[in-house]
């Protein structure tokens, strides 16, 4: 490649163009669900900047969100894009070590490799860059975030480092996992029981910390102790976000044993049984959207949230990821309207920046934020509505999609490659 095609393709026209082209080895669905996920995942913080704004004023906040008519709330739900991101990572990565374990032989060595040159290249950038505004939490955390245990110290400097740590953890154990599971001879029962003893764990933690179920959301947000309390036990703690990953790992295996992928099959044939299968799934995706509810009048009108707290808090993600599981696999037909949506090109370029884009749009968001409000001084705005917010997130899209086109190519690309290349040598 020349030094002029090169220069080429960090500029939007020639880049999102090679983009949009689809290799032999990839799922259009999986890239379809990562770029759905990274838009979501801008839409949702383009939401939550408006809390901080009105952090010192609360009632701001409500009135900000009586704003969006009740169907468009969900979009307050999208912060679960990062168990989409959970679920992928770790329905690629144990399709890749079940294949291998039953050949007898897991390449430890070159999984960690791929996933250091995969991930610690632009995570470097992303770490200077963000120390750059705060040098002292660079001095005083570095090395929490450089090692990723900084969701367990509370010390995280790339806002969304904390989800990074998650991840690197799980692939810490997960070959490990992996064999464990094929020595089982049943990987599908063995992710299962798996997967119920995290849904457990993650209820536990709930009972042992009542203030997270016992206090309504929005109070919990008025209450920075107990945001705290709720965000450190619920939020990034790794063994209350295990679940997702684990429901990733059930997938893989499901789709590699011929049994249940017969199963899945006959259901995907029966097309009465699978369109009420999948609009099923498709309602209990849209209700756990709805949670954590963030209005306190929606708290006082139904006084039966209360109640249900407790199974809203512990489960809600775990809903949420299984019925996503159940979709996808009820959607295997090309012709399926699921399947049709997430195989659109519309998402190739989202999903091929996936990681610049989740990592550096917070920069891009203040820039957006700025343009729309047209203000540096926050406690001069009274009020933001829906529209603003919509205005914010895509320009902070456009911005953060053309800093990750050089970021991909010249640095990502090329470390990931550099990567592949060591583990052949």
């Amino acid at each position: 490649m020349t030094i002029k095609t090169k220069i080429k393709k960090t500029f939007p026209i020639h880049s999102l163009t090679a983009l949009l082209k689809t290799e032999k080895h990839e799922e259009p669905v999986i890239d379809g669900l990562r770029g759905l996920s990274v838009i979501m995942v801008v839409v949702f913080h383009s939401l939550f900047t408006v809390y901080f704004i009105f952090k010192s004023r609360p009632e701001l906040f409500q009135t900000y969100i009586e704003g969006f008519v009740l169907p468009s709330r969900f979009l307050f739900g999208f912060d679960k894009a990062v168990d989409i991101f959970f679920m992928i990572s770790a329905y690629l990565l144990g399709k890749s070590l079940l294949r291998q374990a039953s050949e007898q032989h897991i390449r430890i060595r070159t999984f960690y490799i791929n996933r250091v040159f995969r991930i610690y290249p632009l995570f470097l950038l992303a770490l200077l860059i963000f120390s750059l505004g705060s040098w002292h939490l660079f001095e005083r955390d570095f090395w929490f975030n450089l090692i990723f245990v900084d969701n367990f110290m509370h010390n995280t400097i790339i806002p969304v480092g904390w989800s990074l740590s998650v991840e690197m953890q799980c692939y810490l154990l997960l070959p490990f996992v992996i064999i464990l599971a094929n020595k089982t001879n049943s990987p599908v029962l063995f992710f299962s029981a798996l997967l119920v003893f995290a849904i457990a764990l993650r209820a536990y933690m709930a009972l042992q910390n009542p203030e997270v179920y016992q206090i309504p959301f929005y109070a919990i947000l008025l209450n920075p102790e107990i945001d705290y309390q709720y965000m450190d036990v619920m939020y990034y703690s790794t063994p209350s976000r295990v679940a997702s990953f684990v429901v990733g790992l059930l997938w893989a295996s499901i789709v590699l044993h011929p049994r249940y992928r017969h199963v899945c099959n006959y259901l995907v044939k029966n097309k009465n049984l699978a369109s009420m299968l999948a609009g099923i799934c498709g309602i209990l995706i849209l209700i756990s959207f709805y949670f954590p509810v963030y209005d306190q009048l929606t708290w006082e009108r139904w006084p039966l949230l209360q109640e249900l707290n407790f199974v809203f808090v512990s489960f809600h993600r775990f809903i949420f990821s299984l019925a996503l599981l159940a979709l996808i696999l009820l959607s295997n037909g090309k012709l399926s309207l699921t399947n049709r949506f997430l195989s659109s090109r519309f998402f190739r370029p989202f999903s091929k920046l996936a990681f610049p884009i989740y990592l550096f749009h917070f920069p891009a968001l203040v820039i957006a934020w700025l343009l729309v409000l047209q203000t540096t001084k926050i406690k001069t705005i009274v009020a933001i509505t829906p529209l603003q917010t919509g205005m914010a997130a895509v320009i902070a899209m456009v911005i953060v999609v053309w800093i990750s086109l050089p970021l991909h190519y010249l640095l990502e690309k090329k470390f990931i490659n550099l990567g592949r290349k060591l583990c052949r040598s």
